[in-house]
C-alpha cells in the first residue's frame, strides 16, 4: 500500500517537474514506499509469531487444546477458558492484549445479570462469557496469577448471587 501511494506521488512530481533529474524523483519515492512497506510487514510478522508463541505457551501451561476457531481452550478451576489476542497502538510501540473469555453458559441467567456489574460479559454463538483483558507477562507467569484471581472473583460473585437467589 505504501509503495503504491509513494509511487503515485513520485509519478505526479515526475510529470509536474521540468528538471533533468525527474527519474530520480520516482526512484526516491518508490524506495521510500518499499522501505515503509517492508517495515510494516516485519512488524506484522513479529506480532503473528508473538501470538502463536503465547497460544502455544497457554496450551502447554494449562494442558489445553486448540478449538475449531484456532483459539486456545482449557479448564481452570472448573471454568472453561478461551483465549483471544488483539493489539492496540501506543505512542511508540504496539501493545498486545490477551482477551480471556470465561464460559458462564451453564449458570442461571439471573445470577449472570446480577454479576454483570462486577465483570463484562459477551454472548457469542449462544454462549455467555465473562471477558477481561490482560497482558501475557514473562512466559505467562503474571497472566496465570491474574486469571486465577479473576476466576476467584467471578466464582465469589456467582456464589454470593446464587445464595441470594435461593433465599
Amino acid at each position: 500500500m505504501w509503495f503504491t501511494i509513494l509511487l503515485l506521488v513520485g509519478t505526479f512530481l515526475y510529470f509536474s517537474s521540468s528538471d533533468q533529474n525527474r527519474f530520480v524523483i520516482i526512484i526516491i519515492f518508490a524506495s521510500l514506499g518499499l522501505i515503509v512497506g517492508l517495515v510494516k510487514v516485519l512488524l506484522i510478522s513479529s506480532l503473528a509469531s508473538s501470538k502463536s508463541e503465547i497460544f502455544k505457551e497457554a496450551i502447554k501451561m494449562y494442558k489445553g487444546k486448540m478449538n475449531i476457531y484456532g483459539k486456545p481452550e482449557f479448564i481452570i478451576k472448573d471454568r472453561k477458558i478461551i483465549l483471544d489476542y488483539d493489539t492496540g497502538k501506543g505512542y511508540l510501540k504496539t501493545i498486545e492484549y490477551i482477551i480471556t473469555n470465561v464460559d458462564l453458559t451453564d449458570l442461571n441467567k439471573r445470577v449472570i445479570e446480577k454479576c454483570k456489574m462486577e465483570f463484562d460479559t459477551i454472548v457469542v454463538n449462544n454462549r455467555i462469557y465473562a471477558i477481561f483483558y490482560s497482558s501475557w507477562g514473562y512466559k505467562g507467569k503474571k497472566y496465570k496469577e491474574r486469571i486465577e484471581r479473576k476466576i476467584d472473583e467471578i466464582n465469589k460473585c456467582i456464589e454470593k448471587n446464587t445464595l441470594a437467589n435461593n433465599v
